[in-house]
Protein backbone atom coordinates (compact mmCIF):
# COMPACT_ATOMS: atom_id res chain seq x y z
CA UNK A 1 0.00 0.00 0.00
CA UNK A 2 2.85 2.38 0.87
CA UNK A 3 4.49 1.78 -2.52
CA UNK A 4 1.25 2.55 -4.36
CA UNK A 5 0.79 5.86 -2.54
CA UNK A 6 4.43 6.71 -3.09
CA UNK A 7 4.11 5.84 -6.80
CA UNK A 8 0.96 8.00 -7.17
CA UNK A 9 2.68 10.87 -5.34
CA UNK A 10 5.69 10.65 -7.70
CA UNK A 11 3.43 10.66 -10.77
CA UNK A 12 1.49 13.75 -9.67
CA UNK A 13 4.52 15.76 -8.58
CA UNK A 14 6.54 14.71 -11.62
CA UNK A 15 3.82 15.71 -14.08
CA UNK A 16 2.96 19.01 -12.47
CA UNK A 17 4.75 22.09 -13.66
CA UNK A 18 5.73 25.01 -11.55
CA UNK A 19 5.94 27.95 -13.91
CA UNK A 20 7.80 30.61 -11.93
CA UNK A 21 9.02 32.41 -15.04
CA UNK A 22 6.20 34.91 -15.12
CA UNK A 23 5.21 36.07 -11.65
CA UNK A 24 4.09 39.51 -12.87
CA UNK A 25 0.46 40.52 -12.77
CA UNK A 26 0.56 41.81 -16.31
CA UNK A 27 2.60 40.32 -19.11
CA UNK A 28 5.13 42.39 -21.02
CA UNK A 29 3.13 42.11 -24.23
CA UNK A 30 0.03 43.44 -22.46
CA UNK A 31 2.03 46.38 -21.10
CA UNK A 32 3.31 47.16 -24.62
CA UNK A 33 -0.22 47.17 -26.04
CA UNK A 34 -1.44 49.26 -23.10
CA UNK A 35 1.41 51.73 -23.65
CA UNK A 36 0.52 52.15 -27.33
CA UNK A 37 -3.14 52.70 -26.47
CA UNK A 38 -2.25 55.18 -23.74
CA UNK A 39 0.13 57.14 -25.96
CA UNK A 40 -2.50 57.31 -28.72
CA UNK A 41 -5.17 58.50 -26.28
CA UNK A 42 -2.79 61.07 -24.81
CA UNK A 43 -1.84 62.29 -28.30
CA UNK A 44 -5.51 62.76 -29.19
CA UNK A 45 -6.11 64.67 -25.96
CA UNK A 46 -3.21 66.99 -26.76
CA UNK A 47 -4.25 67.50 -30.41
CA UNK A 48 -7.77 68.50 -29.45
CA UNK A 49 -6.76 70.50 -26.34
CA UNK A 50 -8.62 68.28 -23.87
CA UNK A 51 -6.55 69.57 -20.97
CA UNK A 52 -8.65 67.87 -18.32
CA UNK A 53 -7.96 64.55 -20.04
CA UNK A 54 -4.24 65.32 -20.16
CA UNK A 55 -4.25 65.73 -16.38
CA UNK A 56 -5.64 62.22 -15.94
CA UNK A 57 -2.56 60.76 -17.58
CA UNK A 58 -0.19 62.60 -15.27
CA UNK A 59 0.73 60.99 -11.97
CA UNK A 60 3.96 60.64 -10.06
CA UNK A 61 5.14 57.15 -8.98
CA UNK A 62 4.45 58.12 -5.36
CA UNK A 63 0.77 58.25 -6.35
CA UNK A 64 0.32 62.00 -6.31
CA UNK A 65 -1.11 63.68 -9.37
CA UNK A 66 0.42 66.73 -10.97
CA UNK A 67 -1.89 69.62 -10.17
CA UNK A 68 -2.51 72.24 -12.85
CA UNK A 69 -5.27 74.69 -13.61
CA UNK A 70 -6.53 73.91 -17.09
CA UNK A 71 -8.48 77.18 -17.34
CA UNK A 72 -5.14 79.02 -17.59
CA UNK A 73 -4.45 77.22 -20.86
CA UNK A 74 -7.59 78.22 -22.72
CA UNK A 75 -5.66 80.78 -24.77
CA UNK A 76 -3.28 78.17 -26.29
CA UNK A 77 -4.00 76.35 -29.55
CA UNK A 78 -2.06 73.31 -30.65
CA UNK A 79 -1.67 73.10 -34.41
CA UNK A 80 0.33 69.90 -34.86
CA UNK A 81 1.40 67.06 -32.58
CA UNK A 82 3.40 63.98 -33.50
CA UNK A 83 5.38 61.33 -31.68
CA UNK A 84 8.95 61.18 -32.95
CA UNK A 85 10.20 58.16 -31.00
CA UNK A 86 9.15 55.60 -28.41
CA UNK A 87 11.49 53.53 -26.28
CA UNK A 88 10.44 50.89 -23.78
CA UNK A 89 12.89 49.94 -21.02
CA UNK A 90 14.23 46.40 -20.75
CA UNK A 91 12.13 45.72 -17.66
CA UNK A 92 8.99 46.93 -19.47
CA UNK A 93 7.81 49.26 -16.70
CA UNK A 94 9.16 52.58 -17.92
CA UNK A 95 9.10 54.20 -21.33
CA UNK A 96 10.40 57.34 -22.98
CA UNK A 97 8.46 59.10 -25.72
CA UNK A 98 9.72 62.12 -27.62
CA UNK A 99 7.05 64.29 -29.23
CA UNK A 100 7.02 67.51 -31.16
CA UNK A 101 4.18 69.95 -31.30
CA UNK A 102 3.45 73.33 -32.77
CA UNK A 103 1.26 75.79 -30.93
CA UNK A 104 0.45 79.43 -30.57
CA UNK A 105 -0.95 81.68 -27.90
CA UNK A 106 -4.12 83.41 -29.13
CA UNK A 107 -3.13 86.87 -27.84
CA UNK A 108 0.33 86.65 -29.35
CA UNK A 109 -0.32 84.72 -32.59
CA UNK A 110 3.30 83.60 -32.87
CA UNK A 111 3.73 79.97 -33.94
CA UNK A 112 6.12 78.02 -31.73
CA UNK A 113 7.51 74.53 -31.88
CA UNK A 114 8.65 72.53 -28.88
CA UNK A 115 10.01 69.07 -28.16
CA UNK A 116 8.28 67.23 -25.36
CA UNK A 117 10.33 64.45 -23.74
CA UNK A 118 7.89 62.25 -21.85
CA UNK A 119 8.74 59.74 -19.14
CA UNK A 120 6.02 57.12 -18.67
CA UNK A 121 5.80 54.52 -15.91
CA UNK A 122 3.57 51.49 -15.46
CA UNK A 123 1.51 51.10 -12.31
CA UNK A 124 1.06 47.33 -11.78
CA UNK A 125 -1.74 47.80 -9.26
CA UNK A 126 -3.91 49.82 -11.65
CA UNK A 127 -2.53 48.16 -14.79
CA UNK A 128 -2.14 51.61 -16.35
CA UNK A 129 0.59 53.81 -17.74
CA UNK A 130 1.11 57.26 -16.26
CA UNK A 131 3.11 60.25 -17.40
CA UNK A 132 5.42 61.72 -14.77
CA UNK A 133 6.72 64.56 -16.95
CA UNK A 134 4.81 67.86 -16.67
CA UNK A 135 3.27 69.14 -19.87
CA UNK A 136 5.55 71.92 -21.24
CA UNK A 137 2.81 74.41 -22.07
CA UNK A 138 1.64 74.32 -18.50
CA UNK A 139 5.08 75.16 -17.20
CA UNK A 140 5.49 78.13 -19.55
CA UNK A 141 2.04 79.48 -18.76
CA UNK A 142 2.59 79.18 -15.01
CA UNK A 143 6.00 80.87 -15.31
CA UNK A 144 4.39 83.79 -17.18
CA UNK A 145 2.17 84.66 -14.19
Amino acid sequence: MFYRLFFIFIIFTGCSTNDNKNLERTSRSHRIVALEETINAFSDSVKFAYYDEIFRFQRLPAGTSIDYKSEQLSNFRIIDYKNLSKLLSDDGITARVVSEFKYYQIDEGKLRKTIFEQNWWFNPIRNKWFLKTPFPLFEKKLDAN
